[in-house]
């Protein structure tokens, strides 16, 4: 069975670590600059994105994290307002999570910050080049 050569491990350590520490980075600056969750902007963005709403394992395969955290997180975020469960009334066992007013003005709120984080932690490092490479690595990895 093929194995990761030293090379390719050190390339994947690499690039976790940077993912990590940008993410983490990103997170601090926006719970300090805007007192917003970078796990909540995601949520909120998702549903911005896909119109308003989403089913909610649809929501967590989105997030890259198990049902019960994604849950937990939509959770608090339905505790503040900027979210909603409903269920389908085609399908009574599907819940949707609906974006509210409230969380699409908190997207709004958030967005030109967290866009000017990514730059300053991620994007001003990079050439062109290598947003074309990272995003060509990206699309030929397997989605999970």
């Amino acid at each position: 069975m093929p194995r990761a050569d030293p090379e390719q491990l050190a390339a994947w350590e690499a690039m976790r670590l940077a993912v990590a520490r940008a993410e983490a980075e990103i997170e601090r600056r926006l719970e300090e600059q805007r007192d917003q969750e970078l796990s909540h902007y995601r949520v909120l963005a998702l549903l911005v994105n896909a119109g308003g709403q989403m089913r909610m394992h649809e929501l967590a395969d989105e997030l890259v994290m198990g049902r019960p955290t994604a849950s937990r997180v939509c959770d608090r975020m339905q505790r503040l307002g900027l979210v909603e469960r409903r269920r389908s009334s085609e399908d009574g066992r599907a819940v949707f999570l609906v974006l509210t007013r409230l969380g699409r003005e908190e997207f709004r709120r958030c967005k030109p910050a967290y866009e000017r984080f990514v730059h300053e932690v991620f994007a001003r490092y990079l050439f062109e080049n290598d947003l074309w490479a990272l995003n060509r690595v990206s699309d030929r990895l397997p989605q999970a």
